[in-house]
């Protein structure tokens, strides 16, 4: 008889989801503030893979990935991410973390000290010319990254939310942002309840 389980199912999700909302609370780049520009060309022509966040000085900055700091200045923290093959970036921070600490999922890493740019790189096995297997790192859209794994920029979001990389779980990045970055498709979750729409036009 599987209607009786539904409920047993659904009320074990939720105290889930409660337990990890009490001790993991947020899933966001930032405690507040507002996307101030996407990844892609900037107004000089260049490459920015990061997507750049307008926050208070002083505003939290969570972890969104369990892993390892792998680098930990006065202004910036790169997480190695533990559960799958990718970089997380975090610039103009004042870092609560030092290299080599490990860090979980919600965790605060640091406060911002202004503007706030996040980035992911990503791992990939690649086949290099002489025949053996290598490592390429690949830029990927932020927004993209974030939507596939039901996490965002802010939890609270003091702007608009207007641009295309604040398109919630429907993500479409334009094909000028992407091929003046390279960027590429992230890998898709391990796990989602809701769907999720990845453009890379």
């Amino acid at each position: 008889m599987p209607f009786p389980l539904l409920p047993i199912a659904f009320g074990a999700i939720g105290v889930a989801a409660t337990v990890r909302g009490a001790f993991r609370p947020y899933r966001a780049v930032l405690r507040e503030g507002t996307v101030n520009r996407c990844s892609g060309r900037t107004a000089l022509g260049i490459c920015d893979s990061t997507d750049q966040i307008n926050a208070p000085k002083g505003t939290a900055a969570y972890a969104l990935a369990p892993g390892v700091v792998a680098a930990a200045g006065d202004t910036f923290v790169q997480i190695v991410a533990s559960n799958e093959p990718v970089i997380l970036l975090y610039s103009n921070i004042a870092p609560d973390v030092v290299e080599g600490q490990n860090v979980g999922r919600g965790q605060t890493i640091g406060s911002s000290l202004g503007p706030v740019t996040f980035g992911v790189w990503q791992f990939r096995r690649v086949t290099l010319a002489n025949g053996q297997e290598g490592i390429q790192m690949q830029r990927v859209p932020p927004s993209a990254w974030l939507a596939s794994r039901g996490l965002r920029h802010v939890v609270k979001n003091t702007g608009t939310g207007e641009k295309w990389c604040e398109g919630g779980r429907h993500i479409t990045v334009p094909r000028d942002a992407k091929t003046a970055c390279d960027l590429k498709q992230p890998y898709g979750a391990s796990f989602g309840l809701l769907p999720v729409e990845i453009n890379m036009s």
